[in-house]
């Protein structure tokens, strides 16, 4: 009788503990971001995150960030620059989101892609597989990771620290 009311009891907390953790797979390079746009090397040197808030009222953050190669030495002073960069907006919460994008709806707020843009082909490249965490928000500063691939010509791994302009 005492099994039966133990297993009653146990069963149902080891269902819960065993329900919504969600590991996304996604292992990171401990370097600064690395990459191809358009099968030309790209290396993160710094970049920007505004805060704002969304039509739903749902805080985010707008990150864009920047190459060596681009020269930009005050990412907050660029406006519509002219070389490769990436782009994309995110929950104003420290989290890991799996990139994914779906035409047949879904939830939207479960939808995460990042933008690769090519300046020389005016190509936006939409990235949809793969990771990108947010491991720090302060007023300063923004720190995180990502693992992102869209083929061998346009993928990006690493780390990155943006200045909060705002």
């Amino acid at each position: 009788m005492k099994i039966k009311y133990f297993f009653f009891f146990t069963l149902p907390l080891l269902v819960i503990s065993c329900g919504d953790d969600e590991e996304t797979g996604c292992t990171y390079n401990s370097t600064q971001i690395e990459g191809k746009i358009e099968n030309e090397d790209w290396a993160f040197a710094n970049g920007e995150a505004r805060f704002y808030m969304d039509f739903d009222g749902t805080e985010r953050i707008d990150i864009e960030m920047y190459s060596i190669a681009s020269g930009v030495t005050d990412p907050c002073a660029q406006s519509s620059p002219d070389f490769k960069r990436i782009f994309f907006s995110i929950p104003k919460v420290v989290q890991e989101r799996e990139l994914n994008f779906s035409f047949s709806g879904g939830n939207e707020e479960d939808q995460q892609t990042v933008t690769l843009f090519d300046p020389v082909t005016f190509l936006n490249v939409i990235v949809s597989e793969g990771c990108v965490e947010i491991q720090t928000i302060n007023d300063t500063q923004v720190t995180g990771r990502m693992n992102i691939t869209s083929g061998p010509d346009n993928f990006m791994n690493g780390t990155f620290t943006l200045q909060v302009c705002n």
